[in-house]
């Protein structure tokens, strides 16, 4: 072994920081102590690496990774899994020495967990690692391998050592092999382990939830697409921890995890993965109300390595629900956010010819239409002369001034001539916002072609210009948006995707609407995927 390679394992002497899971370097393919004769070949040889890690194997479906999109073997710690390694000849256990090795990261240490040595035994020990033969048939070998239930989490380097008289030989890297560790729920011994199935399903299995929204005596829901499942999103995640320059050697730790997560949504600081925006101002980026879910903020994110334009705080909240699900963490905190706004968009003081202002039965309603307007009125105390007021509130005052939540807050406030004594009292209404309306056609079947159509009326009295839509439906059709340039008064636009779902079982089409003069239009319909025979 060379001496930058001892210095790596050892970690006797002082190393750079090892917090980037995407940073690699490789072990050394050959550790010679003597020389090597020549023409030498009866040593053991790695010819071929099996790790059972297509969706229907029993590594995913045992370790419930099976709904990962991605290539790569995905378990979980504290859980065996399977190997099988092909050799170039039979495995003799009274003259063969081999073991598996997982290296994660750069400058590799045992003593860090970041190079992990996994010892051919009999029998697993409890919280160590260790493989055991299960299976030997010809030139191939089968292992059981067991990870520590306190290990890091993320995606390992494999490596396969075989000891010989003249050294150790070791394969080539292989990104083939490389597996991903996470979090178990399912292992007694591991912090995040859960025992009721049903909280299992619903916080670590479910990639759709609800995020709450409006005011708290009129609350609002729309479905928010987690996404932890789809291609590309557990890599993404990995990199927020990167980003955050974490140290491999922390990520073993629930506690510390979630709380770097939680850090880093947001932008300010340390550029994390949202920039907030109140102001109404989004020329740069994407309205916050326009996002269906997860995948498209940390994909690009992670593509760009950028701060993603915009969010508010339900979407900070969506956001680390998914980088606390399965990809880095075992569970969800399944955040849910009261999001009335923080700012006024008027205040009203109205005073009576007695010069008593109001402040005890404001009362607020709609008037007719949706978005068309607010009557304001208002009743003095009973223990003074009476009169009602009511100021109208057209439309046309605050629709150019909406923000994300679509709601009003008003402010009356109060003061008593003779005793100089101030009230004061607030209301928050949420409008009544038109939805976008979806439909199907087609066979609801996995692997089959379905039509979504998206359509939405304009209910104002102005034509609605640069509109965005954006349709989303996890395991039925990948995010995508489109831009219509005008919509008349009281027209219909109509948009048509061809889709084929790969996920049976309940699913959701999401789809909102944002323009200059409309935010927080959302619609959804719910689905239900069969099998294919």
């Amino acid at each position: 072994m060379s001496e930058d390679t001892t210095q790596v394992f050892s970690g006797r002497r002082p190393l750079p920081p090892n917090n980037s899971n995407g940073e690699e370097n490789e072990l050394p393919t050959t550790e010679i102590v003597g020389l090597l004769p020549r023409g030498t070949t009866d040593y053991l040889k790695v010819m071929n690496v099996h790790l059972f890690k297509d969706s229907w194997d029993t590594n995913k479906v045992e370790h419930h990774t099976d709904r990962y999109d991605s290539e790569k073997l995905i378990v979980r710690r504290g859980q065996p899994f399977y190997v099988q390694i092909d050799f170039h000849r039979p495995y003799d256990p009274k003259k063969d020495v081999f073991r598996l090795e997982y290296v994660i990261g750069r400058y590799p240490q045992e003593n860090k967990g970041t190079y992990i040595p996994v010892p051919i035994v009999s029998e697993f020990r409890s919280g160590k690692w260790g493989a055991k033969i299960i299976l030997k048939e010809d030139r191939s070998v089968r292992l059981s391998v067991q990870s520590s239930p306190k290990c890091i989490v993320g995606k390992f380097r494999m490596y396969i050592a075989v000891w010989t008289p003249y050294g150790i030989f070791r394969t080539n890297r292989n990104p083939a092999t490389d597996t991903y560790i996470l979090f178990n729920p399912w292992c007694e011994e591991d912090a995040v382990y859960l025992d009721n199935d049903k909280e299992r399903e619903e916080y670590v299995l479910n990639d759709l939830g609800i995020i709450f929204h409006g005011n708290f005596n009129d609350i609002k829901t729309r479905s928010w697409n987690y996404g932890q499942f789809e291609d590309g999103i557990l890599d993404a995640c990995l990199f927020v921890m990167d980003k955050a320059q974490m140290d491999l050697s922390g990520r073993g730790n629930p506690v510390k995890i979630s709380r770097v997560a939680s850090a880093m949504i947001n932008a300010k600081d340390d550029q994390g993965v949202i920039v907030g925006s109140w102001d109404n101002l989004y020329a740069y980026g994407v309205p916050p109300s326009a996002w269906t879910g997860s995948v498209d903020i940390l994909l690009e994110y992670h593509s760009s390595g950028n701060p993603v334009q915009y969010g508010q705080c339900w979407v900070f909240a969506g956001v680390l629900n998914t980088c606390n699900h399965s990809p880095i963490d075992g569970h969800t905190f399944n955040f849910q956010f009261f999001c009335p706004h923080k700012k006024s968009c008027y205040k009203y003081f109205c005073t009576n010819s007695n010069g008593i202002t109001g402040s005890k039965d404001v009362h607020i309603e709609k008037a007719t239409g949706p978005l068309s307007g607010f009557i304001l009125s208002r009743v003095c105390f009973s223990s003074w002369p009476v009169t009602n007021e009511e100021v109208q509130i057209k439309a046309g005052e605050y629709m150019g001034q909406l923000l994300e939540q679509a709601s009003l807050h008003f402010f009356v406030s109060a003061r008593i001539n003779e005793t100089n004594k101030v009230l004061a009292m607030q209301k928050s209404t949420v409008l009544h916002i038109p939805t976008v309306n979806l439909q199907v056609q087609g066979q609801k079947v996995v692997g089959s072609d379905m039509v979504v159509r998206v359509e939405f009326t304009n209910p104002l009295k102005e034509t609605l210009y640069n509109i965005w839509i954006h349709l989303d439906g996890p395991g039925v059709i990948k995010p995508i948006r489109k831009m219509f340039r005008e919509l008349p008064p009281n027209s219909t636009l109509t948009w048509e995707e061809v889709c084929r779902p790969w996920v049976p079982g309940s699913r959701k089409l999401m789809a909102t609407l944002n323009c200059d003069a409309l935010r927080h239009v959302y619609g959804e319909l719910q689905l239900k995927i069969q099998k294919r025979q």
